[in-house]
């Protein structure tokens, strides 16, 4: 198709590929860190949060079924 390639474009894109893979392997090598354990009233502010949600979320079901019927 092409005739004359610009010598920019593998430079270009070995540049890219050296960057993905050098950042792929800081990743790899880096520690995650610690994720802190919830407390026990985060713990029950969410649990109630989830239930709220599961019983609106059952409740918009009923009606959309009720409105179907």
């Amino acid at each position: 198709m092409y005739t004359k390639l610009s010598i920019a474009i593998p430079i270009v894109g070995a540049l890219l590929f050296i960057f993905v893979l050098s950042v792929l392997f800081r990743t790899a090598c880096t520690d995650p860190g610690i994720l802190p354990r919830s407390e026990k009233d985060e713990i029950l502010f969410n649990e109630k949060q989830a239930m709220i949600a599961s019983k609106s979320f059952i409740q918009d079901i009923y009606k959309t079924k009720q409105e179907i019927l």
